[in-house]
């Protein structure tokens, strides 16, 4: 608890008794009565209905001191820091809280003790409580806004100290600083995202070790490869140099053999005698040996010869059999051929009749057609002509108009090809049998004068000259 602001401490004062065995002493205070006090106070007595205020050199016994009923402590400290906390809401059903700082000096400690301002912070608190618009402040903000609200906050009481500047009897209040505290979910979820930001820091951080220690150990690996390439290629090299030199050695090794060998065959030639004299010379065989190495010398060469021989009968056969089998191959490549050659002749041949054939159906074909259109457009013809001709039977104007009933059907006859047959039928065609009825039939005809005979005798006529024409 903070200490109290300006008025330190207060006490009440009994009137004190007089000293003495027989109470002929003058009256005195004790030293419990008086509240000590340090540089930066002063006690302040109530006597007589008045003030008096001592710095602490007034003695127990002074007789203001023993008149006094009251007593105060003063605070005289210059810009004393006295804050005042006060909360506003926020917009999410929370409060901000603002911390408000003056720097206060006593200027009159009488009418400090006079005026009962005993609380310097309940004083500041109800004043900067009397700002309202202050309670409004926070109302567009959420808690975690809390940027925005200081901001405000101190400038709206920086105003309203300019403006009405706080009034307390025998003080003096100037305004030191002005914060609006972080609420203890924020501090705890900004404690949680330091937590987290540090915990991601690491993390990176270690991320990035292990990439860093990674890509070293994957170049000590890379160097480390490349030095066993190295390694190898020089043993490789030394190795290639070794066999080289082993390689020369053997050839110049080989060489003086050959030399060697070449010298002696040149000088024992073929002779089995003369190999085995040096053999011994050379002490490598005794007689016997000898002996017995030129005798399986000799059964050696009859061997080799014989079986010369038989390799020679051998391949001679081998060859004689394979000379066979590629005649026999000849020959049926030439029988194949000649059955393609004739396959293929053959097809040719039924592709030619074939053509042939089609060619010769569809000229037939056409040809018949031709005659059929023909012959249906003679037809056609003749049946206009004897429609006609019907025509002019039924209304009766037979008598009106000449028709040479003969002249005409050989005119039909002729313009549908129709060929004159002893041996033609004698059926009356069906267009001429329907004039003839058609003429009997129509009563005009018979009411004309002559009209229906002579129509008559015209169907007649070409009644017997149908009968007499082959169509």
């Amino acid at each position: 608890m903070a200490e109290p602001y300006p008025i330190v401490d207060r006490k009440t004062l009994d009137r004190p008794d007089r000293g003495g065995p027989l109470g002929l002493r003058r009256r005195e205070r004790g030293k419990d009565e008086i509240p000590k006090v340090n540089g930066q106070q002063v006690r302040v007595f109530s006597v007589d209905g008045g003030y008096l205020v001592d710095h602490g050199h007034r003695r127990l016994d002074d007789e203001k001191v023993v008149r006094a009923t009251h007593v105060t402590i003063v605070d005289l400290t210059h810009n004393r820091a006295v804050q005042t906390e006060l909360t506003i809401p926020s917009q999410d059903a929370k409060d901000f809280t603002v911390r408000v700082t003056f720097l206060c000096t006593v200027t009159d400690a009488v009418t400090v003790v006079r005026d009962g301002q005993g609380d310097a912070e309940r004083s500041l608190n109800g004043y900067i409580r009397s700002h309202h618009r202050l309670f409004q402040l926070g109302l567009q903000h959420k808690l975690s806004e809390i940027n925005p609200v200081r901001l405000n906050v101190q400038t709206q009481i920086e105003a309203y100290v300019q403006l009405k500047p706080p009034r307390v009897p025998g003080l003096n209040m100037s305004l030191a600083s002005v914060e609006v505290l972080t609420p203890e979910e924020l501090a705890a979820f900004q404690d949680k995202v330091r937590t987290e930001e540090r915990n991601f820091e690491l993390y990176r951080l270690k991320a990035m070790y292990d990439e860093e220690a990674d890509r070293q150990r994957r170049d000590w690996e890379l160097e480390r490869k490349k030095y066993e390439l190295k390694l190898s290629e020089q043993r490789q090299h030394y190795e290639a140099m070794e066999q080289l030199a082993q390689q020369r050695l053997q050839q110049s090794h080989n060489e003086f053999l050959i030399n060697e060998v070449a010298r002696k065959h040149q000088a024992i030639g073929d002779d089995p005698v003369k190999a085995a004299m040096a053999a011994r010379e050379e002490k490598e065989l005794t007689a016997t040996q000898i002996a017995d190495r030129l005798q399986a010398g000799k059964n050696h060469a009859e061997e080799r010869a014989d079986r010369q021989q038989e390799r020679e009968f051998l391949i001679e056969q081998e060859e004689r059999t394979r000379r066979y089998a590629m005649q026999d191959a000849l020959m049926e490549r030439e029988r194949f051929e000649r059955d393609r050659d004739y396959q293929a002749t053959l097809t040719k041949l039924e592709r030619e009749y074939q053509a042939e054939q089609t060619a010769l159906q569809r000229e037939y074909e056409t040809t018949q057609g031709r005659e059929l259109r023909e012959r249906e457009d003679r037809l056609q013809m003749l049946r206009v002509r004897l429609d006609m001709l019907k025509e002019i039977a039924h209304h009766g104007h037979l008598n009106e108009v000449y028709v040479d009933a003969e002249q005409l059907i050989k005119g039909i006859a002729h313009e549908t090809g129709a060929v004159t047959s002893p041996l033609a039928s004698t059926a009356t065609p069906p267009e001429l049998e329907n004039s003839l009825e058609t003429a009997g039939n129509d009563p005009k005809a018979d009411a004309g004068s002559g009209g229906g005979t002579d129509a008559h005798v015209e169907v007649e006529v070409a009644r017997e000259t149908w009968r007499e024409e082959d169509y």
